[in-house]
């Protein structure tokens, strides 16, 4: 049956294959960002079927298996696993597999790898398809919040597309066509203007937590999963950039703080309050925002009062803490790679930390850089400074070569 399908195409499967698998019982377990980094079923915790509900789901992402077939060849495997019908825990029904269920985990695979695939093809046609407009879902019961954004036309990189890039929620048909500047003209200027973003107060039943969620997306669909895709290639890539040269790497991460991830997670789209509420508050979503790691510098081996060589990273925190404490923009982090390679100063603190100071165009900055116990290399910090801090840096860093 498969074969009367055409094969995924490789974004679709690429998006797929790198979700880690994660057991557990709620799907609310996870935030949604996690959804879209991990494969998970809800209930599967304690049972001994993630991997065969995964391979199913992946044959039925890459061959486009049909869901008949899809549900046919699963059942007796989850039947022989004990992992269908319902039971009884901590005093309630609780409903394991089930056509419903199956039906569910289709459908939101399907959808979601798809939809990171459509946004990797639209990334990489952007230049001279820069908008996107939102299509009538097919559904013949469809939601008022969904048709009234129909129509909606925004260049590709708004952040609007960063929570409403369909589905939208369960069973939701909507989609998008990306156009050219010309047809983004005809739409109505009222349709080229980003609806303000209302939300709900949204109480997990089950854990009893809160969270705001944009109105009219269900609970978990509130992210775009092409963005997410592009965080978990960012981290593939962290890898494979610790084999490159210095020269090498800078210029890839050069390209890269120019490209969507970075955006994501350094610029306006993903960012966040700051000052951060303590951590007591912090919903489990913004946790996970605030822990996204992308690549901002290459940092050389040049010496011993230098940060170790390799990948430098920033924290979505603390991408979020400079730019607002600082009034940083996204390009600022231009200045790192700068500092790294012809700093006026270089300092080691007593507590570890690398100060790098020079004089960019006039301008006097400092970076501090910090190794974790795991040996990630961190942007901590990234400022502008006076001219005599500058100063006092660079004498401050001559006495200490020349003691």
């Amino acid at each position: 049956m498969a074969g009367l399908f055409a094969t995924a195409p490789k974004e679709v499967i690429e998006y797929f294959d790198r979700r880690g698998t994660r057991v557990s019982w709620r799907w609310t377990d996870f935030a949604p960002h996690e959804h879209a980094l991990g494969f998970t079923v809800a209930r599967t915790e304690g049972y001994d079927v993630i991997d065969t509900l995964r391979e199913a789901v992946r044959k039925a992402v890459v061959d486009r298996v049909p869901y008949e077939t899809f549900r046919d060849e699963l059942i007796p495997k989850l039947k022989e696993k004990s992992w269908w019908g319902t039971i009884r825990r901590g005093g309630e029904k609780v409903e394991l597999g089930s056509l419903r269920r199956l039906q569910t985990i289709y459908w939101a695979n399907i959808r979601s790898a798809h939809a990171a695939g459509e946004w990797a093809r639209i990334q990489q046609t952007k230049d001279f398809l820069p908008f996107l407009q939102y299509r009538r879902t097919l559904s013949e019961r469809a939601r008022p919040e969904h048709l009234g954004w129909v129509g909606i036309t925004l260049p590709v990189d708004d952040p609007w597309w960063r929570t409403h890039f369909p589905p939208n929620g369960w069973n939701c048909k909507c989609r998008v066509e990306q156009i050219g500047e010309v047809a983004a003209g005809r739409a109505p200027p009222d349709r080229r203007i980003r609806p303000r973003l209302e939300t709900d107060l949204w109480r997990d039943k089950t854990s009893g937590r809160t969270q705001r969620v944009p109105k009219g997306i269900d609970p978990g669909w509130q992210r775009n999963p092409g963005v997410t895709r592009e965080v978990v290639a960012a981290a593939l890539e962290r890898e494979k950039l610790g084999f490159l040269s210095h020269a090498t790497r800078s210029t890839a991460i050069a390209d890269h703080r120019a490209g969507a991830v970075f955006r994501y997670v350094a610029g306006n789209g993903a960012s966040l309050p700051w000052p951060m509420p303590p951590l007591r508050e912090r919903s489990p979503e913004l946790m996970a925002r605030a822990r996204l790691m992308t690549p901002v510098a290459s940092a050389p081996d040049s010496g011993p009062a230098a940060p170790p060589a390799g990948v430098v990273q920033i924290s979505g925190e603390d991408a979020a803490k400079l730019q607002g404490k600082h009034r940083l923009s996204v390009t600022d982090f231009g200045v790192v790679q700068v500092l790294l390679d012809h700093a006026d100063a270089r300092l080691r603190d007593a507590d570890g930390k690398w100060k790098l100071a020079a004089e960019i165009n006039g301008r006097f900055w400092l970076a501090v850089i910090k190794q974790t116990s795991n040996n990630e290399v961190l942007l901590n910090s990234l400022h502008r400074i006076t001219r005599g801090q500058y100063a006092a840096l660079v004498a401050r860093a001559k006495r200490d070569i020349s003691g």
